[in-house]
């Protein structure tokens, strides 16, 4: 029965030509009096009814009705925009971020150079007793960095 009422109801949805026909026998309203349409009656039905007759109707190879319910509105609409706007946001800080290191390489590139360069005070030979004290040095970081984080 839910079947042939559906297949009616989508074929006159579908079909122009049955939507838009007059009732058989009804004599059509004169142009000055113009048509009063009747006044519709809503209804409220709960959800589980509803759930009944969400899908997918195929009235031929062309023509299909499809039922939904938008109770999942917040996950399916809200959720994917504010996902895209979260995305957008991020695109944008990580470019920030990437156009602030350039221009941190760019600004530290000549003081660098002019450390660890050919005539840098890096490449220069130094004495043993300075290779240890560098290395007591990294190795103090490295314990304090372990101690307190």
């Amino acid at each position: 029965m839910r079947n042939y009422i559906l297949a009616l109801a989508g074929a006159c949805l579908l079909h122009p030509a049955l939507a838009a026909a007059a009732p058989q026998g009804a004599a059509a309203p004169p142009a000055s009096q113009g048509a009063k349409a009747p006044e519709k009656k809503e209804i409220t039905l709960p959800e589980k009814a509803l759930k009944a007759f969400v899908g997918e109707y195929e009235f031929g190879p062309e023509r299909t009705l499809t039922i939904t319910l938008d109770s999942d509105w917040p996950y399916r609409v809200f959720l994917a925009r504010l996902a895209g706007l979260a995305a957008d946001a991020v695109s944008r800080a990580i470019a920030g971020t990437e156009a602030a290191a350039a221009l941190a390489a760019r600004r530290l590139e000549a003081p660098l150079r002019r450390l660890v360069g050919v005539q840098g005070v890096f490449a220069r030979t130094w004495a043993s007793g300075s290779m240890a004290l560098g290395m007591m040095l990294m190795l103090l970081a490295l314990l304090v960095s372990y101690y307190f984080f």
